[in-house]
């Protein structure tokens, strides 16, 4: 099932005005104990690849791609392994590299290698948050890049596990 463009711009925008601390750290708290594995792997490889700014922009998209899904599923989404997230990435460095190889790295190029998108709207907000202009940050091509990658990751094994679950039938 493909979640609905609605619900995903319902949930940013709601998670965009949270107007209080106490509201923002609610949220940072159901990614950390619903997705800890996960939240851990945003949270390494962008302070091991970004300054602090774009990490902060990038665990927010990413805690907003993680209400989606929990949104869709009404909270039932199960946690995801290490092993599960490595195997994801794995897959997609071999993609990147491959592209890198024959100076041949896009967007356009890497999501070419994967015929289809279970959650396209889902992608495509996230191709959206890290390509629009912001006033307060402006994103460098190397930081959008990795932010692509770090996010890519998050999206295959949310999008993934979603089917899988979905697809479940109900007994």
């Amino acid at each position: 099932m493909i979640i609905p463009q609605k619900l995903i711009e319902e949930t940013w925008k709601s998670v965009s005005m949270t107007e209080t601390q106490k509201e923002a750290k609610a949220i940072s708290n159901d990614f950390l104990e619903k997705q800890p594995v996960l939240a851990a792997f945003v949270v390494n490889y962008l302070k091991t690849n970004t300054d602090d700014q774009t990490a902060d922009l990038g665990y927010y998209i990413a805690m907003v791609i993680w209400r989606i899904f929990s949104k869709s599923t009404k909270g039932r989404f199960e946690e995801l392994t290490e092993k599960y997230i490595k195997s994801i990435y794995e897959k997609n460095e071999e993609i990147f590299h491959s592209l890198a190889r024959k100076n041949e790295l896009s967007i356009e190029n890497f999501l070419s290698h994967q015929n289809v998108y279970t959650q396209p709207h889902v992608l495509q907000y996230m191709i959206e948050a890290i390509y629009m202009e912001e006033d307060d940050h402006q994103l460098n091509p190397q930081q959008q890049t990795y932010l692509f990658r770090c996010l890519k990751i998050v999206v295959d094994a949310l999008s993934e596990s979603y089917y899988l679950q979905t697809a479940k039938p109900a007994f």
